[in-house]
């Protein structure tokens, strides 16, 4: 087939439909209803994945609400001689190590970061609004002339 018969029946065709739909009816309500179906498919699609998504959500809560949390409450974060005793000695048997020093070590470096804190925090976030800031300065921002 050659560029002419192409075109021949190219022409044919848009004389065609002239000669059928001379104000364009046809074609017009036919690419409405494709964009508005293509519409319609993006919203089913982004719907179903948002519903996915939240099924997803609430399966990984439901398995982290199943796991056991072991939550110890202390009244202070100091730890008594004997607490700091037993967690070197623990910590040196599984280090495989035996002798003394290490866990009189370990102690010792418990002691000290628990026992020895000389800086109390009191944890309360204070926030001071000021209302005389830069934006609502009106002699700062006004533009001074000559």
């Amino acid at each position: 087939m050659g560029e002419a018969e192409k075109l021949a029946k190219h022409q044919e065709k848009i004389a065609h439909l002239v000669q059928e739909d001379p104000d364009g009816i046809v074609l017009t309500i036919t690419a409405v209803l494709v964009v508005f179906s293509a519409l319609l498919m993006l919203a089913v699609v982004f719907s179903s994945l948002g519903k996915l998504m939240q099924f997803f959500q609430k399966k990984g809560e439901q398995k982290a609400e199943a796991k056991p949390k072991k939550i110890i409450k202390r009244s202070s974060s100091e730890l008594s001689d004997e607490e700091a005793l037993a967690v070197s000695l623990a910590l040196s048997q599984a280090m495989g190590g035996s002798s003394d020093e290490v866990a009189l070590a370990i102690a010792m470096a418990l002691h000290s970061e628990f026992d020895l804190q000389h800086d109390e925090e009191s944890y309360q976030l204070t926030i001071q609004h000021d209302n005389q800031s830069l934006w609502a300065n009106k002699a700062q921002v006004m533009r001074q002339l000559p």
